[in-house]
């Protein structure tokens, strides 16, 4: 090594003290980018709690007049479904 380079004969494979001085800096970046990453973590983490529960609770019924809602638009289905199938069978079965 001649003056902080290294030579194409050495084996030491060291970095400059310069090039280390960078790697120290960049590595403060890194920190803080890793704290950033995990402050936004734990904000989608909240987030995602938020919203899973809240799909819970619908899955369960348990949000006011959802269950009813579901229970009316489910009916009124079947009963498209059981039109259909009797209008099809007419069809069928006078043929």
């Amino acid at each position: 090594m001649i003056g902080g380079w290294v030579t194409k004969d050495s084996n030491d494979k060291k970095p400059s003290k310069n090039k280390t001085m960078k790697i120290k800096k960049e590595g403060n970046d890194n920190e803080e980018n890793n704290r950033t990453d995990i402050e936004e973590e734990k904000k989608y983490s909240k987030e995602f709690t938020k919203l899973y529960t809240e799909l819970s609770q619908v899955e369960m019924g348990q949000v006011n007049g959802i269950e009813e809602e579901y229970e009316n638009e489910i009916y009124r289905i079947d009963k498209k479904l059981y039109w259909i199938k009797t209008i099809l069978y007419r069809f069928s079965s006078s043929n």
